[in-house]
């Protein structure tokens, strides 16, 4: 495959994750409805796509499955409750809430650096709710739809959190980051269904939950797979910041949704604060030691992956050695990215956002985020 072809192949990923919160917004059915029907499609999905998912399910990975689903209920919640924009950039504040926990849960130390980040994240995350816009159709209450976007932030954060636990026990892999998403999936669906009947919508309706479940999520994921042997996980992280950018775009293009000035500035503090953090983490990656071997990057570097691809853990955690056919390949193996900066090709920083712990600085991401 060609430099070209994979860089495309991460473009075309991010597009697609993008489109989750306007076509949330598209769909007559509720939240609940939405989030459920998405899980099981996307847990199909995952199986057929993935079928080393079907050997490695764990408790621990039905352990990580259940913060996955959690997210991605209040994810999609969230989308219809306050404007994409308002949602994704709240979310996208997950690192910040991994710079907190990684101490406790992941023994990570927390450089003098990294309070910048985290500052800069939290008046971002202020602005969102200082510039909260009054209700409108596609954003009946957009004060419950950021607290909701926010708290999904924290649960996203132990999703990554998650994965990085899965992968770094003994026989931990690639195969069961996928079993944590399948999990995830259906237990959305089963938390869900107390609150999905009747559910009655039109065709479109249907039409909509198969994308989300197939196409954004799944063909989304085979595209990020395919390409991450052949990218350099810093580049694939800047591309898929495309995430981000075009989800408002989508929801202004399609429902005409503007967000408020105070969120895109928060929104623009958020992003431009990870942006800086993959790039400084960059530097200290391909520094050496006095060994020659990579420095360490800064605790709590987990890229985040974008909402709309809340099933993915970062994309920085996959290299070379990584599974191109499992999750690892598209964001999530320790051992993966160690061996890629072992042999040069590194860098930390990926999926969307870099931050961490053997990889890559402040995703979801970078959906990545799940995605």
């Amino acid at each position: 495959m060609s430099a070209a072809g994979s860089r495309l192949r991460v473009l075309f990923a991010a597009t697609l994750f993008s489109t989750g919160g306007a076509a949330f917004k598209l769909s007559g059915f509720t939240g609940w409805q939405v989030a459920g029907l998405r899980g099981a499609v996307a847990a199909i999905a995952v199986l057929a796509m993935v079928p080393q998912a079907r050997r490695a399910w764990t408790w621990r990975a039905a352990l990580v499955g259940g913060a996955y689903a959690v997210t991605t209920i209040l994810f999609v919640q969230a989308n219809k409750l306050t404007t994409a924009a308002s949602a994704v950039f709240l979310e996208d504040a997950s690192p910040l809430c991994i710079l907190v926990l990684g101490p406790w849960l992941l023994r990570e130390r927390v450089h003098r650096a990294d309070l910048a980040f985290l500052l800069t994240v939290a008046v971002g995350v202020a602005l969102c709710f200082v510039g909260v816009e009054p209700p409108r159709a596609t954003a009946t209450n957009p004060l419950l739809g950021n607290v909701l976007a926010a708290v999904s932030a924290v649960t996203f954060a132990l999703v990554v959190i998650g994965y990085r636990w899965l992968t770094q026990r003994p026989g931990g892999s690639a195969a069961s980051v996928a079993a944590a998403a399948v999990s995830g999936n259906v237990l959305a669906f089963a938390l869900s269904l107390p609150w999905m009947f009747p559910v009655s919508g039109h065709a479109v309706d249907w039409l909509i939950v198969l994308y989300l479940g197939t196409v954004q999520l799944g063909l989304g994921y085979v595209l990020l797979s395919q390409a991450m042997p052949y990218v350099p996980a810093l580049q694939v992280s800047l591309l898929l910041l495309l995430e981000p950018v075009l989800n408002p775009i989508w929801a202004w293009l399609i429902h005409g949704e503007t967000p408020s000035a105070w969120s895109l500035a928060g929104g623009a503090l958020i992003l431009g604060a990870t942006l800086i953090r993959m790039m400084h983490d960059a530097r200290r990656t391909t520094g050496t030691t006095g060994r020659g071997a990579a420095a360490p990057p800064p605790a709590g570097s987990y890229p985040s992956c974008g909402p709309a691809a809340t099933w993915c853990c970062p994309s920085s955690l996959a290299g070379p050695g990584a599974d191109p056919s499992g999750p690892g390949a598209g964001r999530g193996d320790p051992s993966a990215c160690r061996a890629r900066r072992a042999g040069g090709r590194g860098g930390p920083a990926a999926g969307r956002g870099g931050h961490s712990g053997d990889r890559s600085g402040p995703s979801g991401r970078p959906s990545g985020r799940p995605p």
